[in-house]
């Protein structure tokens, strides 16, 4: 038995040695790193531009409802710095929305209206992102 196990290292180490060592047209292992590489800097840069839009989009969203309520500046910033850590902990802004719509419920607005204005923020938040070199981000809704 260990004779063929033998005969398969043996073969399978001569079929490498011959791919890695051909002049031309073998494996070339570091473009494979090279590919490998510029993926996970690829995902990193998306997740990075992810996180961006999502923050944008719920500073403007905790800025809008504060507004709404008639904070102070101090107590929107205090009210903005809790609905982030409050977001921070969940995937969606379904949590978000929700406390938001809870709080602007009791002067009149539907949580249909904090959903639409979400979707504003979201999408000034993804124009922002993709051109940070044209101007500083701009609330949409304001």
């Amino acid at each position: 038995m260990t004779c063929i196990n033998e005969q398969c290292v043996f073969l399978v180490n001569c079929v490498e040695h011959s791919l890695l060592n051909r002049p031309s047209g073998g494996i070339n292992m570091t473009s494979f790193n090279e590919r490998e590489n510029a993926f996970e800097a690829e995902f990193a840069h998306r997740e990075e531009l992810k996180f961006r839009v999502r923050e944008h989009a719920v500073v403007s969203l905790a800025r809008w409802s504060a507004q709404r309520l008639g904070k102070s500046e101090e107590a929107i910033k205090a009210f903005t710095r809790e609905t982030i850590e409050v977001d921070v902990t969940g995937p969606t802004f379904e949590p978000t929305i929700e406390r938001i719509a809870t709080a602007l419920a009791p002067i009149g607005i539907p949580p249909q209206e904090v959903r639409q204005a979400m979707d504003r923020f979201v999408a000034g938040a993804e124009a922002a992102v993709r051109q940070p070199f044209l101007g500083a981000f701009e609330d949409p809704g304001s």
